[in-house]
């Protein structure tokens, strides 16, 4: 059995960290002491990590566009009680569904942040790659600053309820008759049962109110 080359104090050279009959044989070169990553394995981390986003991007963009559909039906559903168009060319309709954040900020604003995360699925290269997560981030912030406008404005029409033809000492008159009213130590909307006789005119409007404001938010 052919031995380790030893120097003169006896010991093993510094650079013999495998048998020396491997060492000596031709055309068989030693392992490094230290290995390099394989670089086919980091590209394909890489490009398994890109596949993976791309695909969550598409699904979240997807999934944004039956939302923003709804809230926008709901919005325009508000500005027509009882799908009759005269009341809004009255006046005579909710102020916070005049104001349409269902239609421009859950609506066409997620619409564009939905669209932006679909594209950016399909984009390929490193830095294409980079450039398009930065513009998910974009996105991401549109989508969350047009849902938080539409979450609170809808909780505002939902709280104080609709704008109806109601009774008071005056006669019938057009306003909001529970904007910050409770009935018996309670909120309106724990009462379904009174809803009907809050309002003369559109008939039904508080539970039209109710339900389309709760989608919006």
């Amino acid at each position: 059995m052919a031995m380790r080359p030893m120097n003169k104090l006896g010991q093993f050279t510094p650079g013999d960290l495998w048998p020396w009959p491997a060492m000596a044989r031709p055309g068989i070169k030693p392992p490094r002491a230290t290995q390099r990553p394989d670089c086919d394995s980091v590209l394909w981390f890489q490009s398994g990590a890109r596949m993976c986003v791309a695909r969550c991007s598409r699904c979240i963009g997807l999934s944004l566009v039956p939302l923003a559909i709804v809230c926008m039906l709901a919005n325009a559903l508000l500005l027509f009680p009882n799908l009759q168009p005269g009341y809004l060319l009255e006046g005579n309709v909710t102020q916070e569904a005049r104001w349409g954040t269902g239609l421009w900020a859950s609506g066409f604003l997620v619409l564009v942040a939905a669209q932006g995360f679909v594209s950016s699925s399909s984009k390929t290269g490193c830095c294409g790659f980079r450039a398009e997560m930065l513009y998910q981030v974009g996105y991401s912030s549109v989508a969350l600053t047009a849902a938080g406008i539409c979450f609170c404005i809808s909780n505002i029409g939902l709280s104080q309820g609709p704008l109806c033809l109601h009774n008071t000492t005056q006669g019938q008159i057009w306003g909001v008759p529970l904007k910050n009213k409770f009935i018996r130590d309670s909120f309106y909307l724990w009462e379904p049962e009174k809803w009907p006789s809050f309002c003369v005119e559109p008939q039904g409007v508080v539970l039209w109110n109710v339900v389309l404001f709760s989608l919006l938010g």
